[in-house]
């Protein structure tokens, strides 16, 4: 509640702004039934129209989107320069669209792009707030292929409906939302969270899979759960794991 009620009234961002629609129906709709879903819907669209109308700082945000899209001055807004910085990636893609232009060249080239033209410093960056342009500018198709085959399997990783799937299938999900518009994988505290959420996750899968056989087959899955988060069961009842059977 403290999380939502500073996006909301003390620094809304833009980005998570986006993204949350997105993770909430990813977040629901493979882990809860309809009739869930929709209540948690209807009480997150009320919950919404009151943060709406109390919220003059995200009713700002939100609508600065358009006006500074729309702006025709001179004066870089944060909406245009983002604009700015994918057209001019793209053109750097385009020069080198195989391997790239190698690791640390993106400021290099927005430098010698800006040669001979009036521009600010924000317009000189080493960022160009996007991981897949970020991966395209220093190391091409191959790069990008690499970024989207490691995100792909993480999420084929977290595939089963336990409740740590759903948290690595969240992790994974919003740091490919939020890369659309940041670098994310690239960024120290954003990849090091990164990291860290889908290593837990995946190791906290990979011990529900290496459970003896025997279990498996005749205690059963709840009867496991039960025993693993010592939430029930009667251990005396499982029968004896000789390590022999892993072999």
């Amino acid at each position: 509640m403290a999380f939502l009620l500073n996006l909301a009234f003390v620094a809304s961002s833009r980005t998570s702004l986006v993204s949350l629609p997105i993770l909430l129906l990813i977040s629901t709709l493979r882990y809860l039934d309809w009739r869930r879903a929709l209540m948690l819907y209807l009480a997150i669209v009320a919950i919404g129209t009151l943060t709406w109308c109390g919220a003059s700082n995200l009713r700002l945000r939100i609508e600065s989107i358009q006006q500074q899209y729309a702006s025709t001055s001179d004066q870089p807004t944060s909406v245009g320069i983002r604009l700015l910085y994918w057209s001019k990636a793209l053109t750097f893609v385009g020069s080198a669209p195989l391997v790239g232009h190698g690791t640390g060249s993106i400021r290099s080239l927005f430098e010698r792009d800006a040669i001979g033209k009036t521009v600010v410093e924000e317009q000189i960056v080493a960022n160009p707030h996007n991981q897949t342009l970020y991966f395209a500018i220093e190391w091409g198709v191959i790069g990008v292929a690499l970024l989207w085959v490691m995100w792909i399997a993480h999420l084929v990783m977290f595939a089963e409906k336990r409740w740590i799937s759903w948290l690595g299938i969240f992790v994974v999900s919003q740091n490919i939302f939020d890369s659309l518009f940041n670098s994310h994988i690239s960024d120290y505290v954003e990849g090091w969270i990164y990291v860290l959420g889908v290593s837990v996750a995946a190791g906290m899968i990979s011990k529900f899979r290496e459970l003896p056989a025997c279990y498996s087959v005749q205690v059963g899955a709840p009867k496991i759960a039960a025993l693993i988060e010592g939430a029930g069961g009667d251990q005396q009842s499982a029968p004896p794991w000789n390590p022999a059977s892993r072999i």
